[in-house]
């Protein structure tokens, strides 16, 4: 699924939107390249439905060249 950084709570969490508004949070321990937390940027990510919406596999959007 690909989604956008939404909000940064700290260092180590925040959340990603999906193409519905729905907010995924997410830990920077899921991250799996050099994808820096900026708010924005698209990324590809694995939604995980739990008691929270959560996202992991996260890997930054390759644009073209």
């Amino acid at each position: 699924m690909i989604g956008k950084i939404y909000k940064k709570i700290d260092n180590d969490f925040g959340y990603i939107i999906d193409d519905e508004g729905n907010l995924y949070l997410f830990s920077v321990n899921d991250i799996l390249d050099d994808t820096k937390i900026v708010v924005g940027i698209e990324v590809y990510f694995k939604p995980e439905k739990d008691k929270i919406l959560m996202a992991t596999y996260i890997s930054k959007v390759q644009e073209d060249l």
